[in-house]
C-alpha cells in the first residue's frame, strides 16, 4: 500500500511539475505576444508580406542561376606560386601547432599536410587563381598578376550577360526572399548564391580597374553591396550570417577599387549613399525577435530534436518529465537577456552577450543531467553569441567604409587628405561614427604615402593599423573561425598580439 501510495504521490509530482513549466511556457509567450512580437512561424510570416513588384532578392536568385561555371583548365604552376604556396603551408602549420594532436581541426587531413603536399594542392588549375573562390590572394592596390587577370578574363567573360543583370537590379530596394514558413526547417533555403554573387562582382570591380573602367567599377560596387541588402530584413538568423559575409567582400571590392583607381565625385556619392543605408546597429534586436519566433516553433513541434539521435526510450523519458518545457524555458530566458543586450551602448554589448552565455555554458559543461535536459537550448546557445559578435564587426567594417569612401571624396575636393577626421563634417558626413569596440572614434592615420582608418577591434588594442594575422586572407575573407571553426577565439595566451585591427588602408 505504501508502494501505492508513493506512486500515485510520484505521479501527482509530475502532473504539477508539468502543470508548472508549461504555464511558465505559456506565460512567456503571452507577455511577448503583447509587446507586438511573434511566437509562431505564422505571426513571423505576417510581418515579411510577399512583394507584388520588382524584388531583389528574386532577381539575384535569377542571376545566379545563369551563372556559368569556371572551366577547371589544369596548366603549369609558376614558380612564384609555388614559393607562396610553401609560406602560406608554413604559416598554417606554425599555427597547428598551438593545439595538441588529438584536438587538431578536422577541416582537412591535417595529419597529411607537408610543404610538399600544400604546394601541390594549390594552383593546379586556372580557377584557384580567382580571387573570391580561389587560393591566389591579391592585396588592395598591388598589382595583379598576369595568371590572376587570365582568370578574372575567363570568369567575367563567360558570364557578362550576369554582370548586367547584377548591375541593372541594383536599384531595388524592395527585397524579400522566397520563405517557406511552414516549418522551421524550411525556411532557411539556399543563401550560397547571394555570397557567390558578391564574389562574382568583386572580381569584375578588380578587372575594371585593372582595365582603366572607373564606372563599371563602381557599378560591380553597387551590384555587391545590393547582395547584402538583399537579406537586409530576412528573418533567419543564418541569413544574417551570409550578409555580413556578402557586405564584408564588398567593402573589400572598395578598399582594393580606391586603391587602384580614381573615381569622380559622382561614382564616389553613389557608393556613399548605398553604405549609408546598411545598418546592423538597430537590426540586432530584429533578429532575435525571429529566432525567438522560429525557435518556438521548433520547440513546439518537437523539431528541434529530430538530429539529436535520441532513442525512443529518452524521447519517452524527457515527455513525462515535462524536459522539453524547461528546454524551452531556458532558451526563453537566454534569449531575453540577449535581447536586454541589445539595448545597452554598442560598445558593451559583447561583454554583456559574453556574461549572458557564460553561466549557460559553464553549466553544459559540467553539469551532465543539465546538458541532457537542453539539448535543443544548446544548438542555439552559442550560435546567438556569434551572432552579436559578428554583427559588431561588420558594422565596424561598413563605417570604415564609409569613413574611406568619404576621405576620397574629400581629397578629390581639397586636393590632398584630410588632416583629421573631423574635417569631413558636416559637408561630407553628418557625424563620425563611433567604433563599436571601444566607444570613441575610429583612428585615422596618414601614411606616406596614403592613409589607415581603423577600429581597435575585439581585443581593444591599438596596433596602430598593422594587420598582424598571419591566416587571414583579406580579399578572400576567410577568418580564423573559417579555418578552425570548432576553437572560437584565438588562443591569446600562446599567441599574443595576433588579433589584429579592422581596418580601411589605401596605399595612395
Amino acid at each position: 500500500m505504501a508502494f501505492g501510495f508513493a506512486v500515485v504521490l510520484a505521479a501527482v509530482g509530475l502532473c504539477l511539475w508539468h502543470a508548472s513549466l508549461e504555464a511558465a511556457v505559456e506565460e512567456q509567450l503571452a507577455a511577448i505576444r503583447a509587446k507586438g512580437e511573434p511566437v509562431t512561424l505564422k505571426e513571423l510570416a505576417a510581418l515579411h508580406p510577399e512583394i507584388a513588384g520588382e524584388n531583389l532578392a528574386v532577381e539575384l536568385l535569377s542571376a545566379h542561376a545563369a551563372l556559368t561555371p569556371m572551366p577547371d583548365t589544369p596548366f603549369e604552376v609558376p614558380s612564384e606560386y609555388i614559393e607562396q604556396a610553401r609560406a602560406e603551408a608554413q604559416q598554417r602549420i606554425e599555427i597547428m601547432t598551438r593545439f595538441e594532436d588529438d584536438e587538431l581541426p578536422e577541416h582537412q587531413d591535417y595529419d597529411e599536410i607537408t610543404i610538399a603536399g600544400w604546394e601541390h594542392s594549390y594552383f593546379d588549375t586556372l580557377s584557384d587563381f580567382l580571387p573570391s573562390t580561389g587560393i591566389a590572394t591579391v592585396k588592395p592596390g598591388e598589382p595583379i598578376h598576369p595568371l590572376i587577370v587570365r582568370a578574372l578574363e575567363t570568369h567575367i567573360g563567360a558570364n557578362e550577360s550576369v554582370i548586367g543583370q547584377l548591375h541593372a537590379s541594383s536599384h531595388i530596394t524592395e527585397t524579400r526572399r522566397p520563405l517557406d514558413f511552414s516549418s522551421a526547417w524550411t525556411m532557411t533555403g539556399d543563401l550560397g548564391p547571394f555570397r557567390v554573387l558578391a564574389g562574382i562582382c568583386l572580381e569584375d570591380a578588380m578587372l575594371a580597374c585593372h582595365r582603366g573602367d572607373a564606372q563599371r567599377a563602381t557599378d560591380s560596387i553597387l551590384a555587391g553591396l545590393s547582395t547584402g541588402w538583399a537579406l537586409h530584413d530576412d528573418p533567419t538568423m543564418i541569413a544574417h550570417l551570409v550578409r555580413q559575409a556578402c557586405d564584408a567582400i564588398t567593402t573589400l571590392a572598395i578598399e582594393d577599387t580606391l586603391a587602384r583607381i580614381d573615381l569622380n565625385e559622382m561614382q564616389l556619392s553613389r557608393i556613399a549613399s548605398a553604405l549609408n543605408r546598411i545598418e546592423y546597429r538597430h537590426q540586432r534586436r530584429s533578429i532575435l525577435i525571429a529566432e525567438r519566433a522560429i525557435d518556438s516553433d521548433l520547440f513546439q513541434t518537437g523539431l528541434v530534436y529530430e538530429a539529436s539521435g535520441m532513442s525512443g526510450a529518452e524521447r519517452f523519458t524527457r515527455k513525462v518529465l515535462s524536459t522539453d518545457q524547461y528546454d524551452q524555458l531556458q532558451l526563453l530566458d537566454y534569449l531575453t537577456g540577449m535581447l536586454d543586450v541589445t539595448a545597452l551602448a554598442e560598445q558593451e554589448q559583447i561583454a554583456a552577450a559574453q556574461a549572458v552565455d557564460a553561466p549557460f555554458d559553464t553549466r553544459e559543461k559540467n553539469d551532465s543531467l543539465y546538458r541532457w535536459a537542453t539539448i535543443g537550448a544548446q544548438e542555439l546557445f552559442g550560435a546567438t553569441l556569434r551572432v552579436i559578435e559578428l554583427s559588431v564587426k561588420a558594422q565596424a567594417q561598413i563605417d570604415l567604409a564609409k569613413i574611406g569612401v568619404a576621405i576620397e571624396r574629400y581629397r578629390l575636393a581639397h586636393g590632398q587628405l584630410p588632416d583629421s577626421l573631423n574635417d569631413l563634417t558636416p559637408d561630407l558626413m553628418k557625424s563620425l561614427p563611433i567604433d563599436p569596440f571601444s566607444g570613441k572614434p575610429y583612428i585615422y592615420r596618414k601614411l606616406e604615402p596614403g592613409y589607415v582608418v581603423y577600429s581597435v577591434g575585439e581585443d581593444g588594442t591599438d596596433a596602430r593599423g598593422v594587420i598582424k594575422d598571419l591566416i587571414t586572407d583579406r580579399i578572400r575573407n576567410t577568418t580564423y573561425e573559417d579555418v578552425y571553426p570548432r576553437y572560437g577565439p584565438r588562443p591569446h595566451d600562446s599567441a599574443p598580439n595576433e588579433e589584429c585591427d579592422i581596418t580601411f588602408f589605401n596605399s595612395r
